[in-house]
C-alpha cells in the first residue's frame, strides 16, 4: 500500500516548519502569499491529499477552542446613502449572522462603503492592500444595473447575496425565494383563502431575479378562472393609492402576498380591516412578529456566506469564478396573526 504523503514531508522539502505548511495549505493569511503559493505547489507535486478523518478532528479541535484574529473581511455597502442598506431587516440579518460566523472563525467584518467622496478604483484597491483584505461580502445592492468597476475583483475572494448583483457573476447565498413563495401559497390555501392577489414592487421583482412572481404565475395558471387574480405592479416610491383601491374593488383578492407590511398602512387607511376584511402576507418575517408570512433565514445565510468566504480564502480561489456557485437557503412558514381560518 503507498504511503500517504504528509505534511510533515512536504515541510522537510519545503524545508519550513510543518506548522507553516498546515497553516499555508489553510490560506493563513499570516503566511505570506508567495509561501502559500510554493508550498500549495510542492503539495500538488508530490501528490498530498488531506486526510479527511484528521482534518475533521483538527477542525473540532479549532471550533471547540477560542479563536484568535487571523484576518479581516470586508462587507461592501453600495447603497448611495449608507445607513440606508442597514434600514432593511434581512439585510441586517445578513450582516449580523456573518458577523456572528467570523467572530467564532477568528474573523473580522468591516464595512466598507463605495460611495465615499473621490473613490477610484486605484484607491480601493490600495485601501484593500494596505489593509490585507482579501475577502469581501458583497451585499445587496440598490439596482440590477449598477456599474459595479471599483473593486478589484482579480484580487479578491468575493461572495454575493441574493440576485440583485448582475455583473460580476460570483458565488452567492440566496434565500430560496421560489420555494418560500410557493409555501406561502400553500399555507395561505390551506386556510381556505382561493382568491389570492400578488401586489408586488417591481424594482423588488427585479432584484429578486423575479422569483416570487414565477412561482405566483405557476399557482396563477393552475387554478380556475373564477380565483385567478391580475398582480398589481407598483413603485414604492410613487404609490398610487388610488390605483391601489381600483385594483382592490376590481379583482376582489381574500389575501395579499408577498410584500403585506408595506402595504398594511394603504389598507388601513382605505378602511379595510386585516384579517377581518383580507388577509395579509409578508415575504420576511420572524417567529416573534405578528405579521404572518416567511421567515427568511437571514441570520443563517449570512453565516453560510461568511462560511464560504473563508472557505474560498482557504483555496486560495480568487477573481470571478468560470463557473458560479449559488447556496439556496430554504425559509420557515410563521403563523402570524394577519390571516385567519375561512369558512
Amino acid at each position: 500500500m503507498e504511503r500517504r504523503i504528509t505534511i510533515r514531508d512536504i515541510a522537510e522539502v519545503a524545508q519550513v516548519h510543518f506548522t507553516t505548511v498546515s497553516m499555508a495549505l489553510r490560506g493563513n493569511p499570516r503566511i505570506p502569499e508567495k509561501t502559500r503559493l510554493r508550498i500549495r505547489k510542492i503539495a500538488d507535486e508530490m501528490g498530498y491529499r488531506p486526510d479527511a478523518m484528521l482534518s475533521a478532528l483538527s477542525n473540532y479541535r479549532i471550533n471547540s477552542s477560542k479563536r484568535q484574529h487571523q484576518a479581516t473581511v470586508a462587507w461592501v455597502n453600495n447603497y448611495p446613502e449608507r445607513s440606508d442598506l442597514m434600514k432593511i431587516g434581512l439585510y441586517r440579518q445578513y450582516l449580523a449572522g456573518a458577523q456572528t460566523r467570523a467572530e467564532e472563525l477568528g474573523f473580522r467584518v468591516e464595512e466598507f462603503w463605495l460611495h465615499q467622496p473621490d473613490l477610484t478604483r486605484e484607491r480601493v484597491t490600495t485601501i484593500l492592500r494596505t489593509r490585507n483584505i482579501r475577502g469581501v461580502l458583497v451585499a445587496p445592492i440598490v439596482a440590477v444595473d449598477t456599474d459595479f468597476d471599483l473593486l478589484p475583483w482579480d484580487e479578491l475572494a468575493a461572495v454575493t447575496f441574493g440576485h440583485s448583483l448582475k455583473s460580476p457573476m460570483i458565488n452567492r447565498v440566496i434565500p430560496h425565494q421560489y420555494h418560500s413563495m410557493s409555501m406561502i401559497l400553500r399555507e395561505v390555501r390551506a386556510l381556505g383563502y382561493r382568491r389570492l392577489g400578488l401586489a408586488i414592487d417591481s424594482e423588488f421583482d427585479q432584484r429578486c431575479d423575479q422569483n416570487w412572481q414565477a412561482a405566483y404565475w405557476v399557482y396563477y395558471h393552475a387554478q380556475p378562472l373564477e380565483n385567478r387574480v391580475e398582480p398589481f405592479w407598483y413603485f414604492s416610491k410613487k404609490f398610487n393609492t388610488s390605483d391601489f383601491s381600483t385594483w382592490l374593488k376590481t379583482q376582489k383578492p381574500e389575501v395579499i402576498l408577498p410584500m403585506g407590511r408595506q402595504l398594511l398602512p394603504h389598507l388601513r387607511e382605505l378602511g379595510y380591516r386585516v384579517p377581518e376584511d383580507i388577509g395579509v402576507v409578508h415575504h420576511n418575517t420572524t417567529p416573534d412578529d405578528f405579521i404572518s408570512g416567511v421567515d427568511q433565514n437571514g441570520l443563517h445565510t449570512g453565516k453560510v456566506a461568511l462560511e464560504t468566504l473563508v472557505a474560498m480564502l482557504g483555496r486560495q480561489e480568487f477573481g470571478v469564478p468560470e463557473i458560479p456557485q449559488e447556496i439556496a437557503i430554504e425559509g420557515n412558514w410563521i403563523p402570524g396573526s394577519t390571516l385567519r381560518k375561512q369558512a
